[in-house]
């Protein structure tokens, strides 16, 4: 798997956020400071090794390089260009807003429009669609029979 493949799988999900997690001493030992929270600030190592411990991916890689559930507990090819997600329920932000397809929309849009350093990484995303409130359609430019590497971290 590729740097690039790896960076996608990893933003994916920055946009969708965090699950409610309980108040803990993170500490990251780098050689300088990470300039930003925002996941799709930079996209510089030592600003990704930063973000990628703070955001969750919809689709995760095990350390045999399969995929595996992050954000989204299911995937499947619905028709040859068409990447349906179901969503992982009872997500919520650190605000306690709740996460829902609408953020992972809002995420992959964000990251691949004007201004983000992200949106090289999009490359791989034609459209995303909301089907319902846990589920999303990613459609890649052209036939993608391995899309859940085109999942990245998100924040909303």
């Amino acid at each position: 798997m590729n740097f690039k493949t790896r960076l996608l799988t990893g933003l994916l999900l920055a946009t969708l956020g965090m699950a409610h997690v309980s108040a803990k001493t993170v500490r990251i030992a780098n050689q300088g400071d990470a300039s930003s929270m925002d996941p799709h600030s930079l996209n510089e190592s030592l600003q990704l090794s930063l973000t990628n411990n703070i955001y969750e991916a919809l689709v995760g890689v095990s350390r045999d390089l399969k995929f595996e559930p992050g954000l989204a507990t299911a995937w499947r090819q619905t028709s040859p260009n068409v990447w349906r997600f179901e969503l992982r329920r009872n997500v919520r932000f650190h605000d306690g807003t709740p996460f829902t397809a609408d953020d992972v929309v809002f995420s992959l849009q964000r990251a691949g429009g004007e201004g983000s350093d992200m949106r090289s990484n999009t490359n791989d995303i034609k459209a995303v669609r909301k089907v319902d409130n846990f589920t999303v359609e990613i459609r890649p430019p052209r036939l993608f029979p391995s899309c859940p590497t085109c999942s990245r971290r998100f924040t909303s």
